[in-house]
């Protein structure tokens, strides 16, 4: 098919009038007119014989902003495939997907050809606003509690639906002052009874249902959508996705466990059959084939499930955020991931891991994946995922150190150095092409008391017995992509040392991201980038080697001197090919202790980087 260059730059023009449009999240008008939140849009049709459908003309007049008039005359030349392609680019590239739900309202014969198309109304976002105020009115239907849905349902034809549901109010309505009363039904917007509605529509479209995902606040509006849905098959279920709670009701003021308790007025029987209560661990596979048989991403934030379920051949698992009480325990967790062993390609255990594991337990090899982000808040709960499972295809590793507090008692430092020392026997560091640390600390002994730096530089200790940090390193051999949130000054200084007679560490690193919002540690990032940079030139001869990165990224608080950092990025001779700095509000962790984070260069700092500068 030829298009004319004149036709190009309509279909340009309308695709960015129709961004404009329903980026400003504009709703329909009477007499076939729609506002758009400060701009306002009159439709009249122009007749036409010669052309496919009517043209018409849009006069638009934002609210405070001179008029715009956006002519169409010419779109009635273009091919009603060519017109789809461009009501496709604008609900699929935002993605905005009210979009076919706005343009059935410009006219009838735009209405007739975007409802022609059942591929653009197979998206379908719910909220507090979807349902209308009165659950029960004269002569109603249950679909016309929900008018949107029940337009993109039929729209939609037979194709498979994925269906989001956002419900941002908290389950019941607090009481004055501290109370956390939450005994009070919540009685505006989205409600209980609308909840129940909702999930008898849905219960007819189960067979169509390929992805399910919902965030909320309020556990029993959950539970009463798909409590109606137990015993149900959903054979074209491939993603389930459910967040529960924000992150103020996981962390400020212990809410969370106030809120799980007075808001837990019925369990979820679709993950946790009967309520987990009489599941045995041996019927989990059974349930997940007949149920599930197509599941491949599960991910579950911050919900009290029973954990009497699982899923069979799941590519991803992802457990964000678990309350303590609710968490797999080893053998379990065990059980879950044994079910998904040969296809499962990543796992995330953020905050959902126990303390507790059984030492007899027997390594589960997962030979498929290959990201793992693991988020912790006591040591143990890292060991127990690397007693438990075993991943030999790993290239991803993240690690996120839940405690937000940055001045950690000596045997807490102690024990993550243990933890790093099994990481470097249990995992594949050696072939891990991306790594992401945040805010993990260690004790400085580790570091100046153990060995000392010049032992190291005249190569009279083995590798074998390096310092652990310094051992984790030296295995990152094929790490490209680095990434480090509020790092600490004794892993910098490890990352920029060079063995002798051999390369620096981390030689094929490519892509380096800093994050912090501590300006302090601004000055050990720029100390490891000097010292990085130097050894590279020794290592070439004491010529310049070129940028050390393909690229450098770099988060600072907005307090940092701009024009330091501007000196970055206009040296002569750069740091990487590519550089990028954003700023964030600068915020210093709950109880710091900055006279123990942040010791003067007289101290024990100065003797190891005297140490390391010495040629």
């Amino acid at each position: 098919m030829i298009v004319r260059s004149h036709d190009c730059a309509l279909i340009v023009l309308l695709h960015v009038f129709l961004l404009i449009w329903t980026q400003s999240g504009g709703f329909v008008a009477a007499g076939g007119g729609f506002y758009t939140g400060g701009l306002l849009c009159q439709g009249r049709h122009i007749p036409s014989s010669r052309r496919r459908y009517p043209d018409f003309t849009l006069t638009c007049t934002p609210t405070n902003f001179f008029p715009l008039a956006f002519t169409m005359s010419s779109l009635g030349t273009l091919p009603i495939e060519l017109i789809l392609k461009i009501f496709h680019m604008a609900t699929f590239d935002g993605p905005d997907y009210n979009v076919p739900l706005a343009l059935s309202h410009v006219s009838k014969d735009c209405r007739a050809i975007v409802s022609s198309e059942a591929h653009l109304w197979t998206t379908i976002e719910l909220n507090d606003k979807s349902a209308v105020r009165r659950i029960l009115a004269a002569g109603a239907t249950i679909y016309d509690i929900f008018p949107s849905l029940s337009v993109y349902l039929r729209n939609s034809g037979k194709l498979p639906l994925n269906i989001s549901v956002d419900y941002a109010r908290l389950p019941r309505n607090a009481s004055v002052g501290d109370s956390n009363d939450y005994a009070e039904p919540c009685k505006h917007g989205f409600t209980v009874q609308h909840a129940a509605v909702l999930g008898m529509i849905l219960l007819d479209h189960l067979d169509r249902l390929e992805g399910f995902t919902v965030r909320t606040q309020s556990w029993e509006i959950y539970t009463v959508i798909v409590n109606q849905w137990t015993f149900c098959r959903f054979p074209l279920v491939k993603n389930w996705d459910v967040e529960y709670g924000t992150f103020a009701d996981l962390c400020l003021l212990g809410d969370y466990p106030i809120m799980c308790k007075r808001d837990l007025q019925a369990r979820e029987s679709i993950l946790t059959r009967n309520g987990g209560n009489h599941t045995a661990i041996d019927e989990l596979t059974e349930i997940g084939q007949r149920c599930f048989p197509r599941l491949k991403r599960l991910r579950l934030n911050g919900t009290p499930h029973g954990w009497f379920f699982s899923a069979t051949n799941l590519v991803e698992l992802v457990l964000q955020n678990i309350p303590t009480q609710y968490r797999a325990t080893d053998k379990l967790l065990q059980v879950i991931l044994s079910n998904s062993q040969h296809t499962l390609q990543v796992l995330e255990l953020n905050g959902s891991l126990h303390a507790n594991v059984d030492n007899s337990s027997q390594r589960l090899s997962l030979p498929a994946v290959h990201t793992l982000k693991v988020g912790f808040a006591y040591i143990e709960e890292m060991s127990t995922l690397l007693r438990i499972a075993e991943f030999p295809a790993l290239t991803d590793l993240s690690l996120w150190h839940l405690e937000d507090c940055l001045n950690e008692d000596q045997r807490h430092q102690c024990e993550m150095v243990e933890v790093f020392q099994e990481m470097t026997e249990k995992l594949p560091l050696h072939q891990l092409t991306a790594l992401h640390i945040d805010a993990v600390s260690f004790p400085r002994e580790d570091l100046h008391s153990t060995i000392a730096w010049d032992a190291v530089r005249n190569g009279t200790v083995a590798q074998a017995q390096y310092p652990v940090i310094m051992r984790f390193i030296s295995e990152l051999n094929a790490l490209q992509a680095l990434t480090l949130v509020r790092p600490r000054p004794l892993f910098l200084q490890s990352m920029g040392y060079s063995p002798p007679s051999s390369m620096l560490f981390l030689p094929s690193l490519k892509k380096l991201r800093f994050e912090t919002s501590i300006p302090k540690e601004c000055l050990h990032i720029a100390k490891y980038w000097r010292r990085r940079i130097e050894v590279l030139t020794l290592l070439s001869g004491g010529a310049f080697a070129g940028p050390g990165l393909e690229k450098l990224e770099l988060l600072f608080p907005h307090t940092q001197d701009n024009a330091a950092l501007a000196g970055w990025k206009n040296d002569p001779q750069p740091y990487a090919m590519s550089m990028g700095v954003e700023f964030q509000r600068e915020r210093i962790p709950f109880l710091l202790d900055e006279d123990d984070l942040y010791m003067d260069d007289s101290d024990s700092d100065s003797d190891s980087d005297d140490a390391m500068d010495e040629d």
